[in-house]
């Protein structure tokens, strides 16, 4: 996985510094084509802006652990399963992350779009994102056990339950990812208002590239009070840190 030196110790401000590297190289860009034009000039401000925002340097711009990691790449990974509540979750995370992740019908691996420092970051989240709906499962079957809930269910309203639990898990977790994401526009509009413009340059290299691509349907037919809770609680932070994800996954 992708790690530039010097931030190995906090997966936190990886997550960030990626996500605001990327905007300001691309405004450094955009001030060099445009140098000593007024847009040139803003590309140029706005790029300080973030640089003092997220505490980096104009020395990190020219890293050599950068170079090339903010170019659009392709990369797949597994699921696991191919289950629809993996699909949103591999989505939306991807979307977090400023990438785009795709799948087609009836597979298990999903495929990633994006820049390359970023894209590994995607897989590894969604990896330990599913640790953490695993565990939660297992304390809320445990917990249906002991009630002797679980006992008098037949095997489909077993199943039907834990898909349920997975489904409104990664519900949780969208909805929430969605609310910070709303968030970070009031607190850092400039970050945000680059963040869109990543995604239509994004969207023209894969055009471009002859990825076409539809809407496909979220998964998301069936409810568990727990398993919302627990996907709302869930943090992207915790799943960025220590700890590594698996390429392939089999539960």
């Amino acid at each position: 996985m992708y790690r530039p030196r010097g931030l190995d110790k906090d997966p936190d401000a990886l997550t960030r510094r990626l996500r605001a590297m990327t905007r300001v190289r691309k405004l450094l860009r955009l001030a060099e084509d445009q140098a000593g034009q007024p847009e040139g000039r803003s590309a140029r401000q706005r790029a300080e802006e973030l640089l003092t925002r997220h505490g980096l340097t104009w020395a990190a711009v020219d890293s050599p652990d950068w170079v090339g990691a903010f170019d659009f790449r392709h990369r797949t990974f597994e699921l696991g399963k191919d289950e629809a509540w993996r699909h949103t979750l591999a989505v939306c995370l991807a979307e977090y992350l400023d990438c785009v992740a795709l799948h087609r019908a009836r597979e298990t691996v999903v495929e990633t779009f994006g820049p390359e420092a970023a894209l590994p970051q995607v897989e590894y989240a969604f990896a330990v994102y599913l640790r953490q709906l695993r565990e939660g499962w297992r304390e809320h079957a445990a917990a249906l056990q002991d009630d002797g809930t679980w006992d008098a269910l037949h095997r489909k309203q077993q199943l039907d339950a834990r898909e349920a639990f997975c489904v409104s898990f990664v519900l949780g977790v969208k909805e929430r990812l969605e609310r910070d994401r709303r968030a970070e526009l009031d607190k850092d509009p400039v970050a945000t208002e680059e963040a869109r413009r990543q995604r239509k340059e994004l969207d023209a290299w894969m055009r471009k590239a002859g990825v076409r691509w539809r809407a496909m349907p979220s998964g998301v037919g069936s409810f568990d009070a727990e398993g919302y809770r627990r996907g709302m609680e869930a943090q992207i932070d915790p799943a960025m840190g220590g700890g590594g994800g698996t390429r392939r996954l089999t539960g």
